[in-house]
């Protein structure tokens, strides 16, 4: 009998084309755990001085936005020209 395990799904893009993908099991990182996975891949993309604006405030380079807040969906991204998702979503096990 296969179980159902819960997977976070990360996808990363550039201008639109996929430059990176991965899966975690949702039980090894929180939302704030995937908020800040998010953060630190966007900003392997931004030089020093980006890093530190983004995170003086009223800058969206590092803003993670939640999207369809939903009990049966979440999907978060960060980015603007690199965009990374994360999405959760449900696989069997066997």
């Amino acid at each position: 009998m296969a179980n159902k395990t819960w997977f976070w799904g990360i996808d990363g893009y550039e201008d639109g084309e996929i430059i990176f993908q991965c899966a975690v099991e949702q039980e090894k990182l929180s939302d704030a755990g995937i908020i800040a996975t998010l953060r630190c891949l966007v900003s392997r993309h931004l030089g020093p001085e980006d890093i530190v604006v983004a995170n003086m405030g009223n800058n969206t380079l590092l803003e993670v936005r939640q999207h369809e807040p939903n009990p049966k969906y979440v999907k978060y991204s960060c980015g603007e020209k690199h965009q990374y998702t994360a999405a959760l979503w449900q696989s069997e096990i066997t």
